[in-house]
């Protein structure tokens, strides 16, 4: 009988780890964890978010909250067309899932040399 693991970790086929943690304030919780761990990128724009579809509107309570929750980050954040951010995202070394609910809240955070 296969048992499920309990590891929040797991390798995908594309070779990235995913943790997942869900919540409401999951994001948030794990924005500052990881911004806790390395710094961002100081020679290329380290915040990436997916770019609305046409039609559709921003909250900008999201990037509020990120940026907030990144250490006060206030450089540019490079949107990316949704096929692209996906895309981007696989690419990844790691990833993170939460409970976020927010449309357009998922971000791309690019590591420093430091």
């Amino acid at each position: 009988m296969a048992t499920r693991s309990s590891s929040p970790m797991r390798i995908s086929r594309g070779g990235a780890a995913t943790a997942r943690s869900f919540g409401r304030t999951a994001s948030r919780r794990q924005l500052e964890g990881i911004v806790a761990l390395f710094d961002l990128d100081t020679y290329e724009t380290p915040v990436i978010m997916m770019a609305p579809v046409p039609g559709d509107t921003l909250d900008p309570e999201v990037e509020t909250r990120y940026r907030k929750a990144l250490g006060g980050y206030a450089g540019p954040i490079e949107r990316l067309e949704r096929s692209a951010f996906y895309a981007r995202a696989k690419s990844a070394f790691a990833v993170v899932q939460s409970g976020e609910t927010a449309q357009y809240g998922n971000i791309i955070l690019k590591k420093g040399n430091a």
